[in-house]
């Protein structure tokens, strides 16, 4: 008799269902593994920016100054009232009639603060009274909103009434003053944009060597005076001789070397190119 379980079909072996089933587990955990690891580097590139620290925010720009439009109105008014007034004395200068005035100022040295207004002040007093003014009106222009105006014009007020001293003194050591108030609102000027260090380089560079030209003049208004026996310019124009004294030499060397530093000839124009860094107004 043939067998009837012969010809059929055997069952799956109880030994490869036990193979089968490791091996999915086998690849379940390595599949979970790898989301893992996935999803870990996910994380990392997440959690990366946060250790970033963000730039501080920039601080916020100053607002203009509030003042700076009428100091600038202002000084324009000086000025322009200076140049009426020294205009106004034009028919008596120009009849050869000097206007000036004096108060002791240093009396135990001699030391009047004496002004005196001839023909050739004249000349340079209108100029200064009258470009100051057109600069201080082109200046609120040109400046507008800047958030230094006020201490722009309160420097160009500095200036323009040094350079009005200068040609007005007649006294050696009231010039000097004037001179030097030159010098130092200069600096001012030329340093304006003080967070610029190029600015504040060429600002003590031409501080450095019209100072040290100041000193000579310095040096040389002193032998003047033991000279000509006096302060006065006017007396000391007038007076007659002086070129034969044996300081006359000196005197004129240490004078023209302050005079050369001040107008940047040749060697001392070093500073001049870079007080450029001054704003376009003053220059």
């Amino acid at each position: 008799m043939s067998n009837p379980t012969r010809g059929a079909a055997r069952p799956p072996s109880a030994e490869a269902s036990p193979q089968k089933s490791d091996q999915s587990a086998t690849s379940d955990t390595a599949a979970a593994a790898a989301d893992g690891q996935a999803a870990g580097r996910t994380d990392e590139r997440t959690d990366a920016p946060a250790n970033v620290q963000a730039p501080p925010p920039a601080p916020a720009a100053p607002p203009p100054c509030p003042a700076g439009s009428s100091l600038g109105i202002a000084l324009a008014l000086l000025a322009g009232g200076g140049f009426a007034l020294v205009a106004s004395y034009l028919p008596q200068v120009a009849g050869g009639t000097p206007v000036g005035f004096a108060v002791p100022w240093v009396p135990p040295f001699g030391i009047d603060f004496a002004i005196r207004l001839d023909g050739l002040a004249m000349v340079f007093a209108v100029l200064i009274t009258g470009v100051a003014a057109a600069i201080s009106i082109y200046a609120r222009g040109y400046l507008k909103g800047h958030r230094h105006l006020g201490r722009f014009f309160i420097y160009l007020g500095l200036f323009t009434a040094a350079m009005l001293g200068v040609v007005l003194a007649d006294d050696l050591f009231l010039l000097f003053v004037f001179w030097e108030m030159t010098t130092v609102s200069s600096f001012l000027l030329v340093a304006f944009s003080h967070e610029n260090a190029t600015a504040r380089r060429n600002a003590w560079q031409a501080l450095l060597i019209t100072g040290m030209g100041g000193l000579a003049l310095l040096a040389g208004l002193v032998l003047l005076a033991s000279a000509a026996g006096t302060t006065r310019l006017s007396e000391i124009v007038a007076a007659e001789g002086l070129t034969e004294h044996a300081l006359y030499p000196a005197i004129l060397a240490l004078v023209l070397l302050g005079a050369f530093t001040k107008s940047a000839q040749i060697p001392f124009h070093l500073w001049l190119p870079g007080a450029m860094a001054a704003p376009t107004p003053v220059s």
